[in-house]
């Protein structure tokens, strides 16, 4: 059986690989929906790996050009989301990969499980025209009844040069 080698891309501006096993992320767009989630990381999500968490200062909103969400600051906002406990390089990978060119990563804190916690989260990047808030609040309901059947197949697209192992 071949050695697979260690993904050649990189990620600048997202979550580092030093953050595996160690650190959270917390989603809060259409990664909070479990068939994206197990597509992005192409395997089954145990329910002890993620638990809901909440993001106070920031509201969110569908980006303007797109069906997913972007966070706009807002000291009174607070947004509802999943953490990700301890991702393996592996999931990080294949994150940073399904959010490159449209966020950058930034460690914010995020309450889950009665507890404060430091957390990996995307932020939409400004020089990005289509993300730019719309200012329509975006639900992850509404986005899966009208858009989840096309985002799969899109999700295929995207992921298919995703590393396979780290």
């Amino acid at each position: 059986m071949p050695v697979l080698a260690r993904p050649a891309a990189t990620y600048p501006g997202l979550i580092p690989a030093s953050a595996a096993g160690r650190d959270h992320v917390f989603f809060f767009g259409t990664l909070m929906h479990e068939v994206v989630l197990e597509a992005v990381l192409d395997r089954p999500v145990e329910h002890h790996e993620t638990m809901s968490a909440r993001l106070h200062g920031y509201r969110r909103e569908r980006a303007a050009s797109a069906s997913y969400p972007v966070l706009v600051g807002d000291p009174g906002g607070v947004v509802e989301g999943r953490l990700l406990q301890r991702p393996s390089a592996r999931d990080i990978w294949r994150i940073n990969h399904f959010e490159d060119d449209e966020y950058g990563a930034t460690r914010l804190t995020v309450r889950a499980g009665g507890e404060h916690h430091s957390a990996w989260v995307f932020i939409a990047l400004d020089h990005v025209e289509t993300m730019r808030p719309s200012g329509e609040p975006w639900h992850l309901e509404r986005w899966a009844a009208a858009h989840l059947e096309s985002y799969r197949e899109a999700i295929e697209h995207w992921m298919a040069d995703a590393p396979v192992s780290y």
